[in-house]
């Protein structure tokens, strides 16, 4: 199961409590630096963004 929500409605309990019970989250659609950085530290296990190139870079770096 996936929840699809807005940036702007996601919290880092939100985040926790969906992946305790299986769930998904996607994010959209974040395009700031700022943004895309709080969003993988949060764990969103889904990013849209119109900003591949810098999306991609950014999750890579929360991987390590």
């Amino acid at each position: 199961a996936t929840l699809n929500l807005p940036f702007s409605l996601l919290s880092a309990a939100l985040v926790d409590e969906a992946h305790r019970a299986g769930i998904a989250i996607v994010a959209w659609t974040l395009n700031l630096r700022s943004v895309l950085e709080e969003a993988c530290s949060l764990g969103v296990d889904v990013i849209i963004s119109d900003d591949l190139v810098l999306a991609t870079s950014i999750c890579a770096q929360h991987r390590r």
